[in-house]
């Protein structure tokens, strides 16, 4: 098992790379015109693992769904209302340290 601050550590890491992928992107995307080659988006200039490191999380967690649908369908927490995802004790999902507790049986979604 992980602590919560490596957990809390790992998914701010990944959080921080999609960023800056996003970032390049959007720069990428405004100066196009003016770019040749076969750009095609900031994840091929950089090597980020986070696919791996997800699915190694859900292995350690022994999750087949939450966490994946939490990064990546939730925008790590960031599209979630306080009556969207919740667990069963109404407490939203918003928070990488939330996901680590209903991970590790502290909280029912």
């Amino acid at each position: 098992m992980i602590t919560k601050e490596k957990f809390v550590s790992i998914i701010n890491q990944i959080k921080d790379g999609q960023n800056l992928v996003n970032q390049v992107n959007a720069i990428f995307a405004e100066h196009r015109p003016r770019l040749t080659g076969d750009f095609h988006d900031a994840a091929s200039m950089a090597i980020w693992h986070d696919t791996l490191v997800v699915e190694l999380l859900e292995h350690i967690f022994k999750d087949d769904w939450a966490l994946s649908y939490w990064i990546w369908e939730m925008d790590f927490g960031e599209d979630i209302t306080d009556d969207s995802v919740a667990d069963a004790y109404g407490t939203p999902m918003k928070t990488a340290e939330q996901l680590y507790d209903y991970l590790v049986g502290k909280g029912v979604w």
